[in-house]
């Protein structure tokens, strides 16, 4: 069971440099999350909408947010005792 930031995969290292900050996308499907706002009504100081959304369908497809919840699910388990 490690760290939520070492359960979403680091990027590629062949191929060109992301120029869009990981942190930064994240946040971005935070927000859509949160809000319950659609896609096409991210506010500008974002990514590009369509570079969040294949980012989050990306992990998606890998299974990431259910790996994820399930470390969230069983940290706060032990919290309390069970």
């Amino acid at each position: 069971m490690g760290t939520v930031g070492t359960l979403i995969p680091q990027p590629s290292l062949q191929g060109r440099r992301p120029f869009v900050s990981r942190r930064e996308v994240v946040n971005a499907i935070l927000y859509v999350l949160r809000s319950g706002c659609p896609w096409r009504m991210l506010p500008h100081e974002f990514p590009k909408r369509q570079t969040v959304y294949y980012n989050f369908r990306w992990r998606e497809r890998e299974g990431v947010w259910d790996r994820i919840l399930q470390t969230l699910r069983m940290r706060m388990r032990t919290r309390q005792g069970r």
